[in-house]
């Protein structure tokens, strides 16, 4: 479970999704799958996803579970959801798609190490959050680091190319989009 231990070192799931009538900003099961897809892309890796429908004495819940996956290797992690028994503008069916989503976004938060630290934002309250245009952390740094080497790439080209001076600059948000392109410079030889 290497791949999988590095992963929940080094990803970065930011908060982009923004409850306007609360005032808040939260991950998603989507935003967790799209920081985590150049991950797995790396580490040749691979998460699915399924639901079950579980009836709990006259209650439906989704019982969605997450496996992560590296070669011979599986780890799953399941999270419960309750279907609300009806919700302004929603149909049944946007009920249980809306109950899978929440159960998906905990079981991916328990597979991947997305935790309740005090550095996690979705554990503040947040209704007066400002999103901060949060550096990588060191793990993510090396991760970086490691790929413009197995490419050689240009570490000064990389800079300008992300506007950095450092790669310890590095934003969060730019982070996914750098590893997919040192992946695909070594994928396609470009040396």
């Amino acid at each position: 479970m290497e791949a999988l231990s590095h992963i929940q070192f080094v990803l970065a799931a930011p908060k982009n999704a923004e409850n306007k009538f609360g005032g808040y900003k939260y991950r998603t099961a989507e935003s967790i799958l799209e920081a985590v897809k150049p991950l797995l892309n790396e580490t040749g890796s691979t998460v699915t996803l399924s639901d079950d429908l579980v009836l709990v004495g006259d209650r439906y819940y989704v019982k969605a579970t997450a496996t992560f996956t590296c070669k011979s290797e599986s780890f799953s992690v399941s999270a419960f959801a309750r279907e609300a028994l009806q919700q302004k503008g929603m149909v049944e069916p946007m009920l249980t798609g809306s109950s899978s989503s929440y159960a998906r976004k905990y079981a991916l938060n328990g597979l991947f190490a997305i935790d309740n630290s005090e550095q996690d934002p979705d554990t503040k309250d947040n209704r007066n959050y400002e999103p901060v245009d949060e550096v990588c952390r060191s793990g993510q740094v090396e991760s970086i680091e490691k790929l413009i080497t197995e490419s050689n790439s240009d570490k000064s080209v990389f800079c300008n190319y992300f506007s950095i001076k450092t790669i310890s600059e590095l934003k969060q948000k730019d982070h996914a989009t750098a590893v997919a392109m040192l992946n695909a410079k070594i994928k396609n030889g470009s040396k």
